[in-house]
């Protein structure tokens, strides 16, 4: 891969806890047709499948974010993905951080901008949780980006034709 160093050189994910709501509270006939569900699905194949190309995960969460998750009753979530864990997204620990879930994927999303060469994206797909973000961002004037399920899953798609045109 072009990377400079040891720097990574494509843009990272950090997933909020709507990407998963939106895979969770779809009625499950329509939840292949959603892009929370296609990008986690997607994240999986890429985390897993070019390992040993990328070397790292692309997409990231916290640690309270995945346990919530696993711990919450989804009756339409597909159970595989949960049994994938850490491949959906690695969860990283935030023990030490203060304030609520948001504010901590913030905190971990903005460690990571020095090791990438690409953008650090916040995906988040409901409203309120968007709002307090970019307030956020703003506000401490953080070099984070946040896009949606489907913009993410699109930037991810052609990560993936490059990586196949470059590697198979």
């Amino acid at each position: 891969m072009n990377s400079t160093g040891n720097k990574y050189a494509h843009s990272v994910y950090y997933f909020t806890m709507s990407v998963y709501k939106g895979v969770g509270e779809t009625d499950f006939r329509k939840l292949r047709a959603t892009a929370p569900f296609k990008l986690i699905f997607k994240s999986v194949l890429l985390n897993s499948r070019y390992k040993q190309i990328i070397g790292t995960h692309i997409t990231y969460t916290t640690r309270q974010i995945h346990d919530s998750v696993k711990s919450m009753n989804y009756d339409n979530f597909t159970t595989g993905f949960l049994q994938l864990g850490s491949d959906i997204a690695f969860p990283e620990d935030a023990l030490d951080i203060s304030g609520d879930k948001d504010v901590r994927l913030i905190r971990h999303a903005i460690n990571k901008d020095g090791d990438i060469i690409g953008d650090v994206k916040i995906v988040v797909d409901d409203y309120e949780t968007k709002k307090k973000l970019e307030r956020i961002i703003l506000e401490g004037a953080y070099p984070l980006r946040l896009v949606s399920s489907e913009e993410a899953l699109d930037e991810m798609n052609e990560l993936e034709k490059k990586l196949k045109e470059e590697y198979n």
